[in-house]
């Protein structure tokens, strides 16, 4: 019944705004398991107050 689950994903789920999970959780042994299935971990630069406003008048122009 569950042969395929170990070669087929049957779920893909996005942690997003998640660092904690990442940082205190995951790296614990008894997580081993689930770590090990993350495919791909993206970390993003906080922007600044002069990007964001840069970006919101570009968006404003735009739209």
């Amino acid at each position: 019944m569950n042969v395929k689950m170990d070669y087929e994903s049957p779920m893909a789920l996005i942690l997003s705004g998640q660092s904690e999970l990442w940082d205190k959780k995951l790296k614990l042994q008894s997580y081993a398991a689930i770590r090990q299935r993350i495919d791909l971990i993206v970390v993003v630069a906080v922007a600044t107050a002069f990007e964001m406003t840069l970006r919101a008048e570009i968006f404003v122009r735009c739209h």
